[in-house]
């Protein structure tokens, strides 16, 4: 998978999406291409809201499909921001060892 593409999932609030929308700015201009869906992307950031009724669970909802993907796509990137991230980032880590940021 070697061309620089990304898919951002956006979880909660409208400041989330503010952040996702600059955090997309900041990967084009990385020469990265936004994709439609986390499938046809070889980075996927999933932007996170901790204030949403379930939002942690969703969040390892979505992380556990593309979890199993990486380790069938060993270049695919998977990285979480927002909230969640901030929160539960060392316990992220160890429940998807397959993330490659937090």
């Amino acid at each position: 998978m070697a061309s620089k593409t990304y898919h951002i999932v956006t979880f909660g609030c409208q400041m989330n999406k503010a952040d996702s929308e600059r955090m997309a700015g900041i990967l084009e201009a990385m020469g990265y291409e936004s994709r439609e869906t986390p499938d046809e992307a070889s980075l996927v950031l999933y932007n996170t809201c901790s204030i949403r009724d379930n939002a942690e669970q969703k969040v390892y909802s979505y992380l556990g499909r593309q979890a199993e993907r990486k380790r069938q796509e060993p270049d695919l990137t998977l990285v979480v921001a927002g909230c969640v991230a901030q929160q539960e980032g060392a316990t992220l880590l160890r429940r998807v060892p397959e993330l490659d940021l937090v």
